[in-house]
Protein backbone atom coordinates (compact mmCIF):
# COMPACT_ATOMS: atom_id res chain seq x y z
CA UNK A 1 0.00 0.00 0.00
CA UNK A 2 1.38 3.39 -1.01
CA UNK A 3 0.81 6.47 1.09
CA UNK A 4 0.66 9.80 -0.69
CA UNK A 5 1.02 13.10 1.13
CA UNK A 6 -0.68 16.31 0.06
CA UNK A 7 -0.27 19.83 1.39
CA UNK A 8 -2.48 20.37 4.45
CA UNK A 9 -4.76 23.41 4.43
CA UNK A 10 -3.84 24.18 8.06
CA UNK A 11 -0.22 24.74 6.95
CA UNK A 12 -1.20 27.19 4.19
CA UNK A 13 -0.96 30.95 4.63
CA UNK A 14 -4.50 31.32 3.20
CA UNK A 15 -6.00 29.11 5.95
CA UNK A 16 -8.15 30.70 8.62
CA UNK A 17 -10.79 29.63 11.10
CA UNK A 18 -14.08 31.46 11.31
CA UNK A 19 -16.33 30.32 14.15
CA UNK A 20 -14.39 27.02 14.33
CA UNK A 21 -14.84 26.32 10.59
CA UNK A 22 -11.76 25.98 8.36
CA UNK A 23 -11.95 28.53 5.54
CA UNK A 24 -9.72 29.60 2.66
CA UNK A 25 -9.01 33.33 2.35
CA UNK A 26 -7.69 32.83 -1.20
CA UNK A 27 -10.89 31.36 -2.64
CA UNK A 28 -13.96 33.41 -1.85
CA UNK A 29 -17.08 34.74 -3.47
CA UNK A 30 -18.72 38.13 -3.22
CA UNK A 31 -22.33 38.77 -2.32
CA UNK A 32 -23.71 42.26 -2.94
CA UNK A 33 -26.26 43.83 -0.63
CA UNK A 34 -28.17 46.06 -3.02
CA UNK A 35 -30.01 47.91 -0.25
CA UNK A 36 -26.93 49.09 1.66
CA UNK A 37 -24.55 49.07 -1.31
CA UNK A 38 -22.05 46.86 0.50
CA UNK A 39 -20.35 43.90 -1.19
CA UNK A 40 -19.57 41.11 1.28
CA UNK A 41 -16.56 38.85 0.78
CA UNK A 42 -17.37 35.30 1.91
CA UNK A 43 -14.49 32.84 2.31
CA UNK A 44 -15.01 29.32 1.03
CA UNK A 45 -14.98 26.23 3.22
CA UNK A 46 -11.54 24.52 2.93
CA UNK A 47 -12.79 20.98 2.11
CA UNK A 48 -14.95 22.43 -0.69
CA UNK A 49 -12.00 24.24 -2.29
CA UNK A 50 -9.91 21.05 -2.19
CA UNK A 51 -12.68 18.91 -3.71
CA UNK A 52 -13.21 21.37 -6.57
CA UNK A 53 -10.58 20.96 -9.31
CA UNK A 54 -11.40 24.46 -10.62
CA UNK A 55 -10.27 25.93 -7.30
CA UNK A 56 -7.37 24.53 -5.24
CA UNK A 57 -8.04 20.90 -6.05
CA UNK A 58 -6.91 17.69 -4.39
CA UNK A 59 -3.24 18.50 -5.00
CA UNK A 60 -3.44 21.94 -3.33
CA UNK A 61 -2.59 23.98 -6.41
CA UNK A 62 -2.76 27.35 -4.59
CA UNK A 63 -0.98 26.18 -1.44
CA UNK A 64 1.59 28.61 0.02
CA UNK A 65 3.52 27.55 3.12
CA UNK A 66 2.58 29.47 6.25
CA UNK A 67 5.48 31.23 8.00
CA UNK A 68 6.28 29.53 11.28
CA UNK A 69 6.49 32.01 14.13
CA UNK A 70 8.27 30.73 17.19
CA UNK A 71 6.46 31.55 20.39
CA UNK A 72 8.46 33.54 22.89
CA UNK A 73 8.80 32.02 26.33
CA UNK A 74 6.84 33.84 28.99
CA UNK A 75 8.64 35.27 32.00
CA UNK A 76 8.71 32.97 35.01
CA UNK A 77 9.58 34.28 38.48
CA UNK A 78 10.27 30.73 39.57
CA UNK A 79 12.91 30.21 36.85
CA UNK A 80 14.39 33.64 37.55
CA UNK A 81 14.71 32.97 41.30
CA UNK A 82 16.15 29.51 40.63
CA UNK A 83 18.74 31.02 38.26
CA UNK A 84 19.52 33.78 40.73
CA UNK A 85 20.05 31.29 43.56
CA UNK A 86 22.29 29.16 41.35
CA UNK A 87 24.48 32.21 40.63
CA UNK A 88 24.83 32.75 44.39
CA UNK A 89 25.99 29.20 44.82
CA UNK A 90 22.82 27.91 46.43
CA UNK A 91 21.45 24.59 45.27
CA UNK A 92 17.97 23.04 45.27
Amino acid sequence: MTTQTIPACKDCKHYDEEMDFPVCKFHYFETPDYVSGVVYKINRFCPDTRKNQDLCGHEGRDFEQREVVEEQETFSYRKWIKGFLLTLGCSD
